[in-house]
């Protein structure tokens, strides 16, 4: 039986996506990385001032296009066989239960593009 071996592909593809006019699905690898890149942009946020408008707006961009760009097939952590993806379930974790628990005191988990992640 012959399979046919995708093109590479590597994260500057995933992140000019958007731009490419391509409808590309990635591997689930690259969406958990996507996360953690999220996850940093937080993390360098000063954790005792109040953070600047710039990196609020940067962090609610990264994190409702993160949500809104996911395909069909990377929305749940299970396929429709009942196997679990261990690495969008790494994601989501990620996004879900890290990011907008451990913001600092910016109100940035009360806007809408955060809310969206709570439920």
């Amino acid at each position: 039986m012959m399979q046919r071996i995708p093109p590479t592909t590597y994260m500057e593809d995933f992140e000019d996506q958007i731009f490419s006019g391509e409808d590309r699905e990635f591997s689930s690898f690259a969406y958990r990385i996507a996360a953690i890149k999220n996850l940093g942009l937080m993390m360098r946020l000063p954790a005792n001032v109040f953070p600047d408008e710039n990196g609020i707006d940067r962090i609610q961009n990264s994190l409702s296009n993160w949500r809104l760009h996911l395909p069909d097939s990377k929305r749940d952590d299970v396929d429709g066989n009942g196997r679990l993806d261990e690495m969008m379930f790494q994601a989501h974790f990620i996004i879900h239960a890290y990011v907008p628990q451990n913001c600092p005191p910016s109100g940035l988990t009360y806007t809408k593009a955060v809310s969206m992640f709570l439920h």
